[in-house]
């Protein structure tokens, strides 16, 4: 079965020859040591190096979370890494990463921001080729609801070409680091070719971070934002395939060969390695982060685009979950970001998107979509204590043991 997932370039493909889990590819080899976190019951650790001047953070499963545990993870960081005025509590910062399958990645994004100090992007472009065939995947993905599939397919021309659907060309030049705070110091991230999905999410979120320095090997190549869903036959036969085609610098692809490293230790433990260079590591960190903060004053900047962790909630409603309590919990992972909700939900509604006034043909429409929608009854208080496993279905872990 490896063998013929080998032929396509989409690490999340997964097979199902009857019904029961999918079939994911097969493990690849890790050399570099696993995650310093072996308590299966962690989805993350916080400790610190024995002269006490090195937060370590290891994050064996922090996709496999919770709303819940989102909120608790984000309060952390802040108790943890930070001082009341914001300034770091450490002179520097390992994170381990390695044997990380992924899974749901606004965790992931949640940490990457307030390291970075501003929005952080995990692409340059996401798209979906305008075909019957992809907006079947977009709809059973909840991506887009059943209404906008079924008028597209009733009106719409399908012309073949890439439609973007995330944009963050250039997002380095306008959302430049620490323009909101940020840990201002040198930053570590160990990975191993086990480290997939979301959990690679967070190296392309930290790739312009100027004091981060990657260690170990090259990633998985799984990356999470061409993650689908499992279509299956009535014969119980499913497959799993991505929805979107993601675009980084110079329409550069990480699949199967992963996100590289500035210090490869094939044969070594990655963390061993760094704790033995570790003052080389942050002396070569800091002259970068100097280099960069020379001259910079840089303003925050809204980021007013459709962001690719939007979809996590936009399949949410999509898949009929109450939007009162889809907006509540947005407002508390994103409360910079509350008055995106609006247009947000008309994509998930109507399939478009726009901060602008909507025109009066497009109000109609998702008044028409609302009267329609199947909702459950509205929750009294929805909060992040919810069990918002919808959430966390929309991003599937990638593991070695047929887990989702």
């Amino acid at each position: 079965m490896d063998g013929v997932l080998q032929i396509l370039p989409d690490e999340h493909l997964k097979v199902s020859p009857s019904k029961g889990n999918l079939l994911p590819r097969e493990p690849n080899p890790v050399q570099v040591g696993g995650n310093l976190c072996q308590d299966k019951n962690k989805k993350w650790e916080f400790s610190t190096s024995d002269d006490g001047k090195t937060a370590i953070l290891a994050l064996p499963a922090l996709g496999n979370t919770g709303p819940n545990e989102w909120m608790q993870f984000s309060q952390e960081i802040d108790e943890k890494l930070f001082n009341k005025d914001g300034t770091a509590k450490y002179d520097s910062l390992t994170i381990d990463i390695r044997d990380n399958p992924g899974g749901a990645a606004v965790p992931f994004e949640l940490l990457a921001k307030k390291l970075y100090g501003n929005e952080v992007a995990p692409f340059e472009k996401s798209a979906y080729r305008d075909t019957k065939e992809a907006d079947y995947i977009r709809f059973i993905n909840n991506e887009i609801s059943r209404e906008t599939y079924e008028n597209r397919l009733k009106n719409h021309e399908y012309t073949g070409k890439m439609i973007p659907i995330c944009d963050y060309t250039g997002h380095d030049k306008e959302f430049p680091p620490f323009a909101k705070g940020g840990f201002k110091k040198p930053i570590t991230i160990l990975t191993n070719k086990q480290t997939a999905s979301a959990g690679e999410s967070l190296c392309q979120f930290l790739k312009h971070h100027p004091g981060v320095t990657f260690v170990g090997e090259n990633t998985a190549g799984c990356y999470a934002e061409i993650s689908g869903e499992a279509v299956r036959g009535s014969f119980g036969a499913g497959i799993k395939i991505g929805s979107t085609h993601c675009f980084f610098e110079n329409n550069e692809s990480f699949e199967r060969k992963g996100f590289p490293v500035d210090l490869d230790t094939k044969g070594k433990d990655a963390f061993e390695f760094t704790k033995e260079r570790q003052d080389l590591i942050n002396a070569r960190a800091q002259q970068k982060l100097e280099h960069y903060m020379i001259g910079h004053s840089p303003k925050p900047k809204e980021f007013n685009k459709i962001a690719n962790n939007d979809f996590a909630f936009i399949r949410a409603i999509n898949d009929g979950m109450n939007i009162q309590a889809v907006q509540n919990l947005y407002s508390s992972f994103y409360p910079e970001k509350q008055d995106k909700f609006e247009a947000l939900k008309n994509y998930a509604l109507i399939g478009e998107f726009s901060l602008k006034t909507q025109q009066k043909e497009s109000s109609e429409k998702t008044q028409e979509a609302n009267t329609k929608a199947k909702t459950p009854p509205a929750i009294k208080e929805p909060s992040a204590n919810l069990k918002f496993l919808k959430l966390r279905n929309a991003y599937p872990s990638y593991d070695s043991k047929n887990n989702f």
